[in-house]
């Protein structure tokens, strides 16, 4: 029998069997005396107290893993600590990864993930219900909802939301909400297929936009840029003049940041000539064109940047001599001209999940009240306002989502580690 099948009762023995590891005889006299007064809170099952105990414990001995082992037990028996007993679980195992109680604790964590998963989905389904309760507009309400779910890994719920709304464009809405949960989910392809489905351009291509983004802190450059293809497809399909072009000038900005240069090349002169009633427009074509001069200087091609700094008209003096600037810097470094391709996607180094990085977490980032409190947190949520209640539902829910998916991709990273079975 795991440690993972006793009952609560039995959870004393467990950690006074951990405290009697010899590695428990190293610690300093107050931290082992600590670490005692903790045991007998659990033993009374008081453990917001063991765990107060626990800390004194490791501001003693802050490097000693069997402690992060003791908080990840006493916080697993509190609902609503479910990700702070993951992430000090999974700081024992980064710490000790050949713990001989290291497939047990692997097991503990899978089963604080499920039950951090229900409590994510009572919490959507909260402002689910908030939404249906909002005084106006409530199909965009249900927009949100549905991306929620997304993020939330749950695409069944997301489609079954999705389908409340009649309104085209606020169904619209909804599918960029739910591609854009699935990127912060990781789940590019997902949001890829997703933003697909978007009937408005300029919501179709706006949402494709921000996926490029995410594929590029991913490291995956080459994915980027072919997303930026497909939104620059669907911003050509963009009626409104103006937000066409401040769309196009948009996308050309990325790619020219994204090293595409001939692809940012095409979308300026896509954009034309600027619009008479929008004197900010030549600034931001302009402002391509500066950011497709410092592209081609990375790909070391002087001649190019060189032709497209003089693109720049005189009105753009500032852009102009900063791109010129620029220029002169490369040729002083010996800067020659080459062929210019399109960056390849490099090979993203995953590196090792420390100890550290969980602590972090725990710290800072799962330190706020519904992380310690979810329950208590959320009875505090409540007003006569629906909008007031939707809100402060729907922001906790954003907080907490984001704190599993982090969680969770920590963990993933983390099994590409040996574990001792």
């Amino acid at each position: 029998m795991t440690y993972v099948q006793l009952s609560r009762s039995a959870l004393c023995a467990v950690i006074l069997l951990v405290s009697a590891a010899g590695s428990r005889a190293e610690l300093a006299p107050d931290a082992q005396q600590a670490i005692s007064k903790g045991i007998i809170a659990a033993r009374q099952q008081d453990y917001l107290l063991a765990i107060r105990y626990f800390q004194d414990a490791r501001k003693i001995a802050p490097d000693a893993p069997e402690i992060y082992y003791d908080l990840g037990l006493a916080a697993s028996k509190i609902p609503g600590r479910e990700l702070r007993a993951i992430a000090w679980f999974g700081a024992y195992l980064a710490a000790n990864p050949s713990a001989p109680n290291a497939a047990a604790v692997k097991g503990e964590i899978d089963t604080l993930d499920v039950r951090g998963q229900s409590n994510v989905s009572r919490l959507i389904k909260s402002v689910q219900d908030a939404a249906s309760q909002a005084r106006d507009d409530q199909e965009a309400y249900l927009g949100q909802v549905a991306g929620l779910w997304a993020e939330a890994g749950d695409m069944a719920a997301a489609t079954k939301t999705i389908d409340r709304i009649q309104v085209a464009s606020r169904k619209s809405g909804a599918r960029a909400s739910i591609a854009e949960g699935q990127t912060e989910a990781g789940d590019f392809a997902g949001a890829l297929k997703t933003a697909e489905q978007i009937q408005e351009p300029d919501t179709k291509s706006g949402t494709l936009v921000t996926i490029a983004l995410a594929q590029n802190r991913a490291h995956d450059v080459a994915g980027a840029v072919a997303t930026l293809a497909l939104a620059r497809k669907a911003a050509d399909q963009i009626k409104d003049a103006q937000v066409r072009h401040g769309r196009l000038e948009s996308i050309a900005h990325e790619q020219a940041d994204f090293d595409d240069i001939a692809g940012a090349q095409n979308t300026v002169a896509a954009v034309g000539s600027p619009l008479k009633n929008w004197p900010d427009d030549s600034y931001y074509i302009d402002l391509a064109r500066q950011r497709i001069v410092l592209a081609q200087l990375r790909a070391g091609d002087i001649a190019g940047a060189q032709k497209t700094a003089g693109l720049i008209p005189a009105k753009g003096a500032r852009l102009k001599e900063d791109a010129q600037k620029a220029i002169e810097e490369a040729i002083k470094k010996g800067g020659s001209s080459r062929p210019v391709v399109v960056a390849a996607s490099k090979p993203a180094t995953v590196p090792a999940i420390a100890a550290s990085d969980w602590l972090s977490q725990l710290d800072y980032e799962l330190s706020a009240d519904p992380f310690l409190d979810l329950a208590g947190y959320l009875k505090g949520q409540h007003s006569d306002n629906p909008q007031a209640l939707l809100s402060a539902l729907k922001i906790t829910a954003e907080k907490i989502i984001k704190a599993q998916n982090v969680i969770d991709r920590m963990l993933k990273q983390q099994t590409t580690q040996k574990i001792a079975p």
